[in-house]
């Protein structure tokens, strides 16, 4: 017999194997055989039924799938990685570098998998690390962004005197600015300046 036309060889797969590579129990693979929605065993013999790897390789479309467990939102005042990457301003890998390397708070807690951080160690690192590169603070969450032209509109100022008040120190400075660089004051401390 030439080699082309050898057979594969196969494996031997007991029924807690054929369950794991579907993602099913052993109860819900044996229910789908008897429905008829998996193959049969190939062997028979012995205590324990096998089928060969061929046999449960490719996905079933007939066979359901488990579906994955939903883990309802925890409301623990913690932030995540991403959370504090955008806090930060620094990409989440480079904020999870910082803490292993020890510059950047080590998280407080884990939901599962997820580390978390206490929001006040971040905002610390956060700070000291801005002092350090002269960046402006970046606003608190939901508070709104306002350009430069409703600044003056707010003050009932023109716009080179919102830019005035702005150089001399008479109002805030930009906390973020947009996509085209653009500077974003925050809306809450614009409110409390007074610009004349």
């Amino acid at each position: 017999m030439p080699a082309s036309m050898n057979p594969k060889p196969f494996s031997l797969l007991t029924a807690e194997q054929c369950a794991a590579r579907r993602g099913l129990t052993v109860t819900e693979w044996h229910a789908a055989v008897e429905a008829g929605d998996e193959q049969p065993p190939l062997f028979t013999t012995g205590p324990r039924p096998q089928w060969a790897d061929w046999q449960v390789a490719r996905r079933n479309p007939k066979t359901p799938r488990r579906k994955p467990r939903k883990k309802a939102p925890a409301d623990h005042g913690l932030w995540t990685l991403g959370r504090c990457a955008r806090h930060t301003r620094l990409a989440p890998g480079t904020f999870r570098q910082y803490v292993a390397d020890g510059t950047a708070p080590a998280p407080t807690a884990r939901d599962g998998r997820t580390p978390l951080w206490n929001p006040d160690d971040v905002r610390a690192y956060a700070d000291a690390r801005r002092i350090k590169t002269k960046q402006p603070a970046p606003p608190e969450p939901d508070t709104p962004l306002w350009t430069a032209q409703q600044c003056a509109d707010h003050h009932d100022v023109p716009l080179d005197a919102w830019h005035a008040a702005v150089a001399h120190g008479d109002a805030p400075h930009p906390v973020d600015t947009t996509r085209q660089n653009a500077p974003l004051w925050s809306a809450m401390a614009v409110r409390h300046t007074t610009v004349e």
